[in-house]
């Protein structure tokens, strides 16, 4: 799609462009800018309104009665959040030879807003109102981070994460497996996509709806090449990626389990803040109600064929 086109798909009267990730919706302003940053990216298939992975359904609170489900609901504005570009997006100059191959990055807290900062990037989140502030964007990855800080810091208090990790849709159920870089997350993700669809390689976004647990598309890929967003799915299993050269899936506890999952739920923590108690309340009904694993799948074999994980 050309920048003309993509502009017109997504410019409203009021100048707001949304962003659909999962149930949680950016409004995003002015539009124009946006678009013209986020145009060529993965963040462009999920402007709109008819991204294919928002559910119909209102999204629960994550708060689970008696019968397991949601004991209440989101109103939908709930999941709304704002984001503002409040400065013109401006190239930066090419690092020089005495820059460091990895520049610094800063966060922290104050009086509940969390402020972020790299060399393309600075913006301040606001977890409470769900408002996302952009003073320094410079490229689509530069948004790409701003856009995760946004939902780390805002969906677990909405019944949701983000987890690190790689999604996978299979015979209609997905499965996540989970890890830290460098466990195998990518390689399985490729030596399956001949027979699966596939979320991310990267972050993957669940939230509990009214149905049970739901994996969706997001725009956060990693070493992949990315690919459009599919339908969201009930979370079948959670994997966590051991290497080894045989296979094997073992059943986890659910303290084991959460003891791992908060090693993968994306969130950024710093003296000042607060959200963790969040993370942790909702982490735990995730694998209280969704069974957890560890996992080896050597390259070359079937997830589904490791014996006791499907």
């Amino acid at each position: 799609m050309d920048l003309g086109t993509f502009e017109q798909a997504v410019a409203h009267a009021d100048e707001i462009a949304t962003l659909s990730v999962g149930p949680w919706a950016v409004r995003c302003r002015p539009a124009a800018r946006f678009a013209g940053i986020v145009a060529g990216s993965p963040m462009a298939w999920f402007l709109g309104a008819d991204f294919p992975g928002c559910p119909e359904e209102e999204p629960s609170s994550g708060i689970a009665d008696a019968g397991g489900r949601g004991s209440r609901s989101f109103t939908r504005s709930t999941n709304h959040f704002e984001c503002d570009l409040l400065a013109p997006a401006r190239p930066l100059p090419p690092p020089g030879p005495d820059s460091p191959p990895n520049p610094g990055v800063r966060w922290w807290c104050d009086s509940g807003t969390w402020f972020f900062e790299r060399v393309d990037l600075s913006c301040e989140v606001e977890p409470v109102a769900g408002h996302l502030r952009i003073r320094r964007a410079s490229s689509p990855e530069a948004i790409d981070t701003a856009i995760r800080i946004l939902l780390a810091q805002t969906a677990p208090v909405r019944g949701g994460l983000l987890l690190h990790g790689a999604g996978l849709r299979w015979q209609g159920g997905a499965y996540a497996f989970l890890g830290v870089s460098g466990v195998g997350k990518t390689t399985l993700a490729t030596h399956h996509q001949a027979e699966v669809e596939i979320y991310s390689d990267e972050i993957l976004p669940v939230s509990r709806s009214a149905a049970g647990w739901m994996a969706y598309s997001g725009p956060f890929w990693g070493a992949m090449t990315p690919k459009p967003p599919i339908s969201a799915a009930p979370l079948a299993r959670l994997a966590f990626l051991e290497r080894a050269e045989a296979a094997f899936a073992i059943r986890l506890e659910p303290r084991d389990a959460l003891a791992r999952l908060l090693r993968c739920a994306l969130y950024f923590a710093a003296p000042g803040g607060s959200g963790s108690k969040a993370v942790f309340e909702t982490a735990s009904r995730l694998v209280l109600e969704v069974p957890a694993y560890l996992l080896s799948c050597p390259p070359g074999q079937r997830f589904w064929t490791c014996q006791g994980f499907v």
